[in-house]
């Protein structure tokens, strides 16, 4: 996945991203998988604890990880990205989409979310069930990709699903397992993949039972028998890894894509419609729709035409990068400067004031002024010289006034006359 999301990007023209992740091993290891494989800037990556997380929405007492959710975004924020990766659990990206949406953080025209989750079903219903609107709301425009369905060999697809349905009841009231959409072949996202999962360790373990007994304890010796096993038989195809570990396969392009009209409630593929401002509007629903597939054999990416939308639902591809090297009006950015030391020159730090506009993203470049007698005479040192140099002036201009006044005053009164007045 971080492969197609490298090419997703190059296709995008999009070189500087941020990251959030959480210190699982699945969001630690797709953060470190992205970031290796990105020839683009990762301007800042995001990491936090996924216990402490969940313990802030158990104390929070506001009924969700509202608390340490806007902490999150507000240092994603700080290195004013436009195009955020992330790589954490369904229920903190519902919690990251829902405070961006209802605080107007990272949102709106001009960002662009992608996510590794491969439980994009799970993203938007909170514990209850009930579906978090704000959440779809913020998380519009979201770029994911979905695993193939069940699109396996027939002779192990079906067995399966016998088995499924034997389990499962149309009814869904007071069941465990139900089919909630009368749909056979519709299994929720992850249930496939799972199984595949399920299948790959299962011949794995048979493969070391029979060639290496004593090693069926050493994960690493399992792992590296789930890199070596042929191709196998799964429900959503041919199961292989590759060497890093992600499975070859074709994957969907998926964005999630606001649409207002009429509920499909057929088994047939439910497909994207978009009514005129003059119907009625009978229904407004949010459905990940297909824009294109990565091929991980090939390393391909397609993507379909004017198919995507990004925040909000608009259509114009998000700017990450320093486009036209235009430095922006003064009002955007201010600047920090370092005192005089010595023969050292004052520093001028450049930092933005305000998120500048699209493609004027360049700073003024840090300077260090030379000289620092002549470019810094305001220093404490030299405020003190001239302070205690300013009356000079006067008394230089006092010293001749008052010789041509002693001299005056001697032409005027000789000593002799000055002494018969004061014998």
């Amino acid at each position: 996945m971080a492969q197609a999301f490298t090419k997703l990007g190059d296709t995008l023209g999009w070189d500087r991203v941020a990251i959030l992740h959480d210190n699982s091993m699945w969001g630690a290891g797709a953060a470190w998988a992205f970031k290796t494989a990105f020839k683009g800037e990762v301007i800042t990556t995001v990491s936090f604890d996924l216990a402490a997380f969940d313990a802030g929405a158990a104390d929070s007492g506001l009924g969700g990880p509202t608390v340490f959710t806007h902490e999150l975004l507000a240092r994603l924020a700080a290195a004013l990205p436009r195009v955020i990766v992330l790589a954490t659990q369904p229920h903190v990206q519902r919690a990251l989409f829902a405070w961006s949406y209802d605080h107007g953080v990272l949102s709106g025209p001009g960002f662009g979310w992608m996510t590794f989750s491969n439980n994009l079903d799970d993203l938007f219903h909170n514990k209850d069930g009930s579906v978090n609107t704000s959440a779809i709301k913020g998380a519009e425009g979201l770029l994911g990709l979905r695993p193939p369905a069940l699109l396996g060999n027939p002779g192990v697809v079906k067995p399966m699903v016998d088995l499924w349905r034997a389990k499962s009841h149309f009814n869904c009231n007071g069941l465990q397992y139900c089919d909630s959409d009368g749909c056979p072949g519709s299994w929720t996202e992850y249930s496939p993949t799972t199984v595949d999962a399920v299948l790959l360790y299962a011949h794995a373990m048979d493969y070391l039972y029979r060639q290496a007994p004593l090693s069926m304890g050493d994960p690493d010796a399992l792992y590296a028998a789930m890199l070596n096993l042929p191709a196998l038989q799964g429900l959503t195809g041919p199961i292989k890894l590759g060497d890093d570990g992600d499975r070859l396969a074709r994957f969907t392009l998926v964005n999630l894509q606001v649409s207002i009209g009429v509920a499909d409630s057929s088994c047939a593929l439910r497909q994207r419609r978009q009514l005129g401002t003059s119907v009625n509007l009978l229904k407004t629903s949010a459905t990940f729709v297909d824009v294109g597939e990565y091929d991980s054999l090939t390393k391909l990416l397609t993507v379909i035409n004017g198919s995507i939308v990004f925040s909000q639902g608009v259509s114009t591809v998000p700017v990450t990068s320093v486009c036209d090297g235009k430095v922006p009006g003064r009002e955007y950015y201010t600047f920090a400067q370092t005192e005089c030391s010595g023969h050292v020159g004052p520093t001028l730090s450049f930092e933005w004031a305000k998120s500048p506009p699209d493609h004027t993203c360049v700073l003024p470049v840090n300077m260090t002024l030379v000289d620092c007698p002549l470019s810094y005479p305001w220093s404490v040192l030299w405020v003190i010289f001239f302070v205690a140099l300013a009356p000079l002036p006067v008394v230089l201009l006092l010293i001749p006034l008052s010789v041509i006044a002693y001299k005056d005053f001697s032409m005027m009164f000789p000593r002799s006359e000055i002494s018969e007045r004061n014998p």
